[in-house]
């Protein structure tokens, strides 16, 4: 399978300010991996201009680590002195608009992978499966654009059908109750895609959550009078009275 070197292509305006013609910085592109607990962090280049941020990822320097990220889908790590005030805001704002965030790091981060430690709320496990990553990446891209479902001029969505999520026998057995935070990607025929979980409770519960959320449709969120992509976090529910 051809893998896709293009990770991040916004053709909207930039949001404020001017920006210098192809303003280039070297950044480190993690992206976390749905369905599990490991992000693919790669070299990359950040391109700002006066139309739109690009993000062009080289295959060098790629390797599948325990996920930082508990929030975003993926986010792009930058020297703190190597991007203008303009141009800051203005990739913030594009990056946001993609589902992605940026994240300051040192500059030796950007030669040696990677520069963020696991985020404390994901169990510790190891990833080895390159190859699944890169094809997993590829089957659920990130749309273009994502909208916040809380943004004044976005419609949020509604969940209308899906089941509650099953009780792993192991997991009532030792007692473990709580919410698994789950992200996703709800795409604009109200199905959840590039789905993750974001805080963990317990690895078994974990999968639970997913497939339940899996299984979840919604109407979609309306942007001026049009479905949109929005990026959801819902937190799923587990007590030791389930069924």
């Amino acid at each position: 399978m051809q893998r896709a070197f293009l990770l991040l292509c916004l053709a909207t305006p930039l949001a404020i300010g001017q920006t210098q013609p192809n303003t280039k910085l070297p950044v480190v592109a993690h992206r976390r991996i749905p369905g599990t607990y490991c992000e693919l962090a790669q070299a990359g280049t950040l391109q700002v201009n006066d139309s739109d941020v690009i993000v062009h990822v080289t295959e060098s320097g790629e390797n599948l680590y325990p996920s930082a990220l508990s929030r975003s889908f993926g986010f792009l790590e930058y020297a703190p002195s190597d991007l203008s005030s303009d141009d800051l805001e203005n990739a913030l704002y594009a990056a946001r608009d993609a589902g992605f965030q940026l994240q300051v790091g040192h500059a030796a981060s950007i030669q040696v992978l990677p520069a963020m430690q696991p985020a404390k709320s994901m169990p510790d496990v190891a990833c080895v499966d390159l190859k699944s990553a890169r094809e997993t990446l590829e089957s659920q891209p990130v749309p273009e654009q994502i909208y916040n479902a809380a943004s004044k001029d976005v419609t949020p969505p509604e969940k209308v059908s899906g089941t509650e999520p099953k009780y792993p026998e192991k997991a009532r057995r030792r007692g473990i109750q709580g919410d698994v935070a789950v992200s996703f990607i709800l795409k604009e025929d109200g199905t959840p895609s590039y789905i993750f979980v974001a805080e963990s409770l317990d690895p078994d519960l974990d999968e639970s959550a997913i497939e339940a959320v899996r299984g979840w449709r919604f109407k979609p969120a309306i942007r001026e009078g049009h479905p949109a992509a929005a990026a959801i976090m819902v937190k799923v529910h587990f007590e030791l009275y389930m069924r």
